[in-house]
């Protein structure tokens, strides 16, 4: 970021001026970081999980729960991911 002007010190705090721009920075650095995910599942289990997406939409209960775990399976990758690059995925 660049330096803020001098009359900002005296609306805002320099704390909060520090603060608001460390905020930035992760929101920016956020932004431009990307994952590739590669998911592998047999033929089989590919068949099943698009067949599961098509009950999904006519409510049906089995499917609903396979497309959960399939979904759920992703996120934890998801969440592995991050991790490994020490990001707190509670962390505002």
């Amino acid at each position: 970021m660049t330096e803020e002007p001098d009359w900002i010190k005296n609306l805002i705090d320099p704390q909060d001026v520090a603060e608001i721009q460390s905020t930035a920075e992760r929101i920016v650095e956020a932004h431009g970081t990307f994952y590739e995910m590669t998911v592998m599942m047999s033929q089989e289990d590919m068949i099943e999980a698009v067949r599961a997406g098509h009950g999904m939409q006519i409510a049906d209960h089995d499917s609903w729960v396979i497309g959960v775990a399939i979904l759920m399976a992703l996120m934890d990758t998801m969440k592995e991911a991050l991790e490994k690059d020490g990001i707190n995925i509670w962390e505002e």
